[in-house]
This record gives structure tokens, C-alpha cells and sequence, in this order.
């Protein structure tokens, strides 16, 4: 969810054993900002301009008990 719009978004993700409780998990997804809504910022009149896409990077690492 995002600016109030909602939608469902699939990232790949790599898991790896890390230790013998351990786990990581990888993965990335790009995005576009227009698809909710968002207008990329623009600043100093239009000298600097953002790219509609943005990348979601995850990293997580879990123990288990």
C-alpha cells in the first residue's frame, strides 16, 4: 500500500540456511511510482528530476528457536 492505493506485488526471493537455526532471505522488486498515484518529484525548476522507478530491496535474517 502505498499514497492510499493498493496492489499486489510478487518479489522473488532466495533463501538461504545461514547457521543451524539460521536463515536468510533476498530479494528485490522495482516498482513504478506512477502505478500508485505518486508523481516523481521534481526540484530547482526542473534541473533535478526523479526516475518513475524505484527498487524495493529485502534482506532479512531469521533464527529460529
Amino acid at each position: 500500500s502505498l499514497n492510499g492505493q493498493s496492489k499486489e506485488c510478487w518479489i522473488n526471493i532466495t533463501a538461504k540456511k545461514s547457521g543451524p537455526n539460521q536463515f536468510r532471505f533476498i530479494g528485490s522488486k522495482t516498482l513504478n511510482m506512477t502505478d500508485f498515484c505518486v508523481t516523481p518529484p521534481v526540484a530547482m525548476m526542473g534541473m533535478i528530476k526523479v526516475q518513475d522507478a524505484i527498487t524495493i530491496h529485502l534482506d532479512l535474517d531469521v533464527s529460529v528457536d
